[in-house]
């Protein structure tokens, strides 16, 4: 519970992705969820009578997220091809779920990319990965199906995906019309895929989802954590 309140704590403050609708579920999620795996000592619970207001005040909450420094390209700045992330002026923009710096690390071989798409009148997008030699080209149109305000985005699990020990730079364009232009609005950010070691391996493992989001945080596995609190919610 209190992992779902510092990671909206965090969200609130730092991430391209703002949103109260959002930060709001999150937050509420956590004092809602009643499995143990959860949940920590009695001293250290959070009044569920506590106001957001007050949550957002606590300053005891500790980052969930500590960029990597291993495999870091020479620019990871994120962007977009226009200022406004939208298909038309009275759409709400889209925002992208990404850390400051647009990099992170992951475990998977088909990362899950996040955006708040709601009311967009874009049907599809586009999804290519790129790594840093450019021997490693792969892109796919995807439907946008689901009517979740927060959409996930990732290649087929037919591909082969992204190489272990590769950087990938990754692009997201939501198609506003029949076909892809370069006007479309697009993101775009890094991820570097990582070997599964036997340490790895033991600590996905540990039957306590906190601790394994925690280390995820702390190593700089944004992907997997975003995922991991994402699906929870879902």
């Amino acid at each position: 519970m209190i992992l779902f309140l510092r990671f909206a704590s965090r969200l609130s403050k730092n991430y391209t992705f703002v949103n109260r609708i959002v930060f709001n579920r999150i937050v509420l999620l956590g004092f809602l969820l009643g499995s143990s795996q959860w949940s920590l000592p009695a001293s250290s619970q959070v009044n569920p009578e506590t106001s957001i207001a007050e949550i957002t005040q606590i300053n005891s909450w500790l980052d969930i997220f500590r960029s990597p420094r291993t495999g870091r390209p020479t620019n990871t700045a994120n962007g977009s091809s226009r200022d406004a992330l939208r298909c038309k002026e009275e759409e709400p923009l889209i925002r992208p779920l990404l850390p400051e710096d647009g990099y992170g690390l992951t475990l998977s071989a088909h990362p899950e990319i996040f955006a708040d798409v709601s009311e967009t009148s874009a049907q599809q997008v586009l999804l290519v990965f790129r790594n840093e030699s450019r021997t490693d080209f792969q892109e796919v149109i995807l439907p946008i199906q689901s009517t979740n305000r927060i959409k996930k985005f990732q290649l087929p699990a037919e591909t082969h995906g992204l190489s272990t020990g590769e950087t990938y730079q990754w692009s997201l364009s939501f198609i506003c019309g029949d076909y892809f232009t370069l006007n479309d609005p697009s993101i775009t950010g890094w991820v570097r895929r990582t070997e599964i070691t036997p340490e790895i391996q033991q600590i996905l493992a540990e039957p306590s989802r906190q601790r394994q989001a925690e280390w995820l945080g702390n190593n700089g596995y944004w992907y997997d954590l975003v995922s991991q609190l994402i699906n929870s919610i879902d």
